[in-house]
């Protein structure tokens, strides 16, 4: 049995606890990385251990970074959060029963599944796959996290004021150059490649979703340049998925042209659990949704959806509610 985690199961943002100009410089960057996953573990050792318990019964865990947890791309930053999770395991295997997926879980002609934020605008990665290298620590920023940092620095305006907006537009601009140098190097359309072959997609499909992200990345400094204040306050709610069942269409027709279609295409990150209808009636758009409690949410009941797949001669997929008992966490800093 595989346990899918599809993203931000650690919220391991920075904005706010190191200055804008040094956020991308490792070791420092790395250090405070590694601090926020051991921070997050304390807190909710009791989620942690349940996952140490289910590798060590023979289950296997795959985990698909999303924005707010993309540092485990990071080879030494996926090394130290494995070793913690399995500290006290003395199963023979567990370790390889843990494993990270950099950006896509593929089952091939049937299930296709990401964290969804590429097609986010603020929240996309200009260079996905560049934290497999050895300088990812740098390559962590997205457009949200770029002008948060700043916007902290900032004294409060009335929202709707422009005074500011000067300054993010600069900070996006040399934020997306130097992650644009990177997706135009030799070496990163080889990484693309060769990524494609190991989870079994065409070269030329990785390319089109890889176009579709950094669209996305564009979309975000044109919105800061129109709004001064799109980051500061409480984290909007997305309230519609309608974006994300855009990108899913557009990767289901990218994937039939390269011959790769797959039935199901599930994603996370809106926070909202769907499942719906893709085009001609042959595939679906599914959205696992989140555990996480919003905003005047219930402690005492949560939505804790989940989506089944199940295999064989005729593959299913369906979207589920988990029943479990609520213990509250400490609150982080």
């Amino acid at each position: 049995m595989t346990l899918l985690l599809l993203g931000d199961l650690l919220d391991l943002s920075l904005a706010g606890r190191v200055s804008p100009s040094r956020m991308g410089r490792h070791p420092l960057r790395e250090a405070l990385l590694i601090e926020r996953i051991d921070e997050v573990m304390s807190a909710h050792g009791g989620v942690f251990e349940a996952l140490e318990a289910f590798v060590e019964c023979g289950g296997t865990i795959s985990i698909v970074p999303g924005n707010s947890d993309g540092a485990l791309r990071v080879p030494r930053i996926w090394e130290h959060f494995r070793q913690s999770l399995l500290e006290g395991s003395s199963v023979p295997g567990s370790r390889d029963r843990l494993r990270m997926h950099p950006w896509i879980y593929h089952l091939p002609a049937i299930l296709y599944a990401e964290h969804g934020n590429q097609y986010h605008e603020i929240n996309s990665f200009p260079a996905l796959l560049q934290g497999l290298r050895d300088d990812g620590p740098e390559q962590l920023e997205t457009a949200g996290t770029v002008v948060a940092a700043y916007s902290r620095r900032l004294p409060a305006q009335p929202r709707g004021t422009r005074k500011d907006a000067p300054v993010w537009a600069a900070s996006l601009a040399s934020w997306y150059m130097r992650a644009s140098k990177v997706r135009r190097t030799g070496d990163y359309v080889a990484l693309l490649e060769d990524y494609a072959r190991e989870i079994s997609l065409p070269p030329g499909l990785i390319a089109d979703l890889e176009g579709l992200g950094s669209r996305a990345v564009w979309r975000s400094g044109l919105r800061a340049l129109r709004r001064s204040a799109p980051f500061r306050g409480r984290r909007r709610v997305l309230k519609s998925d309608a974006y994300l069942r855009d990108a899913a269409l557009r990767i289901d027709r990218a994937a039939r042209r390269q011959g790769s279609p797959a039935l199901f295409y599930v994603f996370g990150h809106t926070h909202n659990p769907n499942i719906a209808k893709m085009e001609g009636d042959s595939s679906r758009y599914v959205n696992c949704g989140s555990w996480a409690i919003p905003p005047g949410g219930s402690l005492e009941h949560p939505a804790t959806p989940y989506v089944h797949v199940t295999l064989g001669r005729k593959p299913s997929c369906v979207l589920l509610e988990w029943e479990r008992k609520v213990h509250e966490a400490p609150t982080l800093g």
